[in-house]
């Protein structure tokens, strides 16, 4: 793990030290964590489907329509969003 030197500023809000700020990282993870699932879940609206199924479905697609901007667009944002919340996943898990 590593550590990090906090500003006396901030160390005061937190006197319980290490097991307060491990709290405080796991809360702003949650925080993150959540705005991460409503961005996912307006893609899953939008395409009535999860992203592994979209995935799928736009590697089979032919043509313009897979390389259109809107859809390259979404499939690559929705992409590092499940890449974000899984790496938010694995630190929570390890916290």
């Amino acid at each position: 793990m590593t550590t990090v030197e906090i500003e006396k500023k901030i160390a005061r809000l937190y006197p319980q030290g290490k097991k307060s700020m491990q709290s405080f990282v796991k809360e702003a993870l949650f925080l993150q964590l959540q705005e991460v699932n409503k961005k996912i879940a307006l893609f899953e609206g939008k395409y009535n489907k999860q992203f592994e199924e979209f995935k799928r479905n736009w590697a089979k697609q032919k043509g313009s329509k897979k390389y259109s901007y809107e859809i390259e667009s979404d499939f690559f944002d929705w992409e590092v969003l499940e890449e974000q919340k899984r790496d938010i996943m694995n630190v929570l898990q390890s916290l």
